[in-house]
């Protein structure tokens, strides 16, 4: 069986949720085809289904070695990362993900929530401020960036951020929730 042909199949396990079979379809594939860098990717994603982090990881190194601009990569290394507590490894991915695709909101959002994670509010805030310009109606963007702002004692900026979601999502279920936070921030503002 070709490469291609083993990746195919790979994929196609991988959906149906046969991720055993699937990790052996890719390594088949890389076995043929050594520098087949989707077939590493799909390979780290059939190794988390499998709950396999260690291997999913070096798989996404493999992948990205091959292919250094490819972000997804990145930014599932960065996931990876972060859920291992590993917050300098998840920052490094994220960061390399913002470079290759710079107007990705979730890449920054993940960014900043690393960030975050490790009480760096001020570069967190300027992560979440490129993912809030890029996906301006996303709730938990706003919701995150509104709490690095808080972090940092500029709940005007907050405001400005709670006023611009719901001016543009008045229906949203969190509308009514950061109405009430607005409405908190403009009293602290006001005494």
């Amino acid at each position: 069986m070709k490469a291609t042909e083993a990746y195919n199949q790979a994929v196609e396990e991988h959906r149906k949720g046969r991720h055993k079979e699937a990790v052996r379809l890719f390594k088949q594939a890389v076995e043929q085809e050594p520098e087949f860098y989707r077939a590493y990717a799909y390979m780290a994603l059939s190794y988390e289904a499998l709950k396999m982090p260690k291997e999913a990881i070096d798989c996404y190194v493999k992948t990205v070695l091959i292919k250094p601009d490819y972000h997804k990569a990145y930014n599932n290394l960065g996931q990876l990362y972060r859920s291992r507590g590993e917050i300098g490894d998840a920052i490094d991915s994220f960061r390399n993900a913002c470079q290759f695709d710079p107007t990705n909101a979730l890449y920054h959002y993940n960014l900043g929530l690393s960030l975050m994670d490790i009480r760096e509010y001020a570069p967190a805030r300027e992560a979440l401020e490129k993912a809030f310009a890029s996906d301006p109606n996303d709730h938990e963007i706003v919701n995150e960036l509104c709490a690095s702002c808080y972090a940092l004692k500029d709940n005007a900026r907050a405001a400005e951020v709670l006023e611009k979601f719901i001016a543009a999502n008045p229906d949203h279920a969190r509308a009514i929730e950061f109405q009430s936070r607005l409405g908190a921030l403009r009293r602290v503002q006001g005494s």
